[in-house]
């Protein structure tokens, strides 16, 4: 009797229809529909253990709660997972812990949403651990959990630029190409940085600082570098070790240039680890061509020649004369030289001597080095005419190197004792010092 009256009761708020229960409902619109007694009040469906110290609980939401909820008691987590029934295999994939944290592949949750990664090869397609986007444009993060490359981190863009910003601005800009903008969106360098200010030594100035601001820094703008050290100046280094240092144009100093005060012996030692001045860098390490001419008015007879004031060919004296800085001479054994004089050190590249050769032969041009020391006369290179009767210029071009403790010469005579009249004009020698 007591079974009847249970069954009955429950028909009650109970109503079956076409395999629809409903509860509170006399026409049930699904499988199980459950209403509450009033719009006022929720329904609520409670699914628990006898004592209800375990359950889950749906609110469907009233005028005086609007939000649907689900619930269940506190200190336990919520899981979501699959159970197979033939396998009797419970694997879980989700969970919110008792204070709220949830983790997806993770067991124990210590973050807000603590997710298990491993899915980390982007540059293959992978969707990586987390994928926000659609297939055709998003942006996704992967972290390598395991192997070599454990613990790196990939954040990629499919399509188009990643930017980073704050306060509603992007600040960070990385496009297609893989060029970086700072406070561009539209970098065309490897690193573009716009929008600082202009470089001086107080704090927060310029586009870029390397270094810390309390200590040793260099900071950088659009045209400018700047060494600072706590807000203050400070010593700017350049190829400090050595190296070329090359400017592509004008170099102005503004400031004061020191110079040591050492002897030469100690600056070439000390290489290029002090300032030297632009007097001793030139006079020692540069090497500018330059030019000179040896007049013909220079040449000095060698042998018993008078000078006159026009030529007399006479059978037993042969004369010479100058005509416009040129000079003539008729004579078969005539010898004329002119001292070369250029500093020790000097690299001659080119000696070049220009005569007119009317005699029926050639004439020589000699280059002659005398030692102070020893006297003795060394011949170090001879050029010949080539017996044709009009202007010539005889070149030599072997380097040669001025040494200490010589006296050079430019000598001048016939190749043969033979009659004939020659002109020289005058020597041109090109150098370095």
């Amino acid at each position: 009797m007591k079974h009847s009256v249970l069954f009955i009761f429950l028909l009650s708020s109970s109503y079956l229809t076409a395999q629809k229960v409903g509860v509170n409902k006399t026409n049930p619109e699904f499988t199980l529909d459950v209403r509450s007694t009033s719009i006022g009040e929720p329904s609520q469906f409670n699914i628990s253990n006898l004592d209800k110290s375990r359950y889950v609980r749906f609110f469907s939401g009233s005028d005086a709660f609007p939000d649907p909820s689900m619930s269940w008691n506190p200190g336990d987590n919520f899981l979501f997972a699959t159970f197979d029934d033939v396998t009797l295999e419970f694997k879980e994939y989700m969970r919110i812990s008792s204070t709220g944290e949830v983790g997806i592949g993770i067991p124990n949750p210590t973050a807000q949403l603590d997710v298990k990664g491993g899915d980390w090869n982007l540059e293959a397609g992978s969707p990586g651990d987390l994928r926000i986007g659609n297939a055709t444009n998003n942006f996704r993060i992967g972290i390598a959990t395991g192997g070599g490359g454990a613990g790196i981190t990939r954040m990629y863009t499919n399509s188009n630029s990643l930017l980073l910003g704050t306060n509603n601005l992007p600040s960070l800009t990385i496009d297609q190409d893989q060029n970086v903008g700072i406070g561009t969106t539209s970098p065309n360098t490897k690193l573009q940085i716009t929008g600082g200010s202009d470089a001086s030594d107080s704090n927060g100035s310029g586009y870029l600082v390397l270094g810390s601001e309390s200590g040793l820094n260099v900071v950088f703008d659009n045209n400018e570098i700047i060494a600072r050290n706590n807000a203050g100046s400070s010593g700017l280094y350049v190829q400090q070790t050595g190296g070329l240092t090359s400017f592509g144009g004008e170099v102005t100093v503004s400031g004061t240039v020191s110079t040591p005060s050492i002897d030469n012996n100690i600056i070439d030692a000390a290489d290029s680890k002090i300032l030297v001045t632009k007097e001793y860098t030139e006079a020692k390490y540069a090497k500018r061509t330059k030019e000179i001419v040896i007049p013909s008015i220079a040449f000095q007879p060698t042998e018993n020649i008078n000078p006159v004031s026009s030529i007399i060919t006479s059978p037993t004296s042969r004369y010479i004369s100058s005509t416009n800085g040129f000079l003539y001479f008729a004579h078969e054994t005539g010898r004329f030289s002119a001292p070369l004089t250029l500093p020790v050190g000097s690299v001659i590249s080119e000696i070049s001597t220009y005569v007119f050769d009317d005699s029926p032969l050639n004439i020589e041009i000699k280059l002659i080095a005398t030692n102070l020391t020893s006297n003795i006369a060394t011949t170090i290179f001879t050029l010949t005419s080539d017996n044709s009767s009009n202007n010539q210029v005889l070149t030599h071009t072997t380097p040669l190197t001025i040494l200490t403790d010589y006296m050079y010469f430019i000598v001048v005579e016939p190749a043969q004792t033979e009659w004939g009249s020659y002109a020289i004009k005058g020597t041109k020698i090109i150098y370095t010092e």
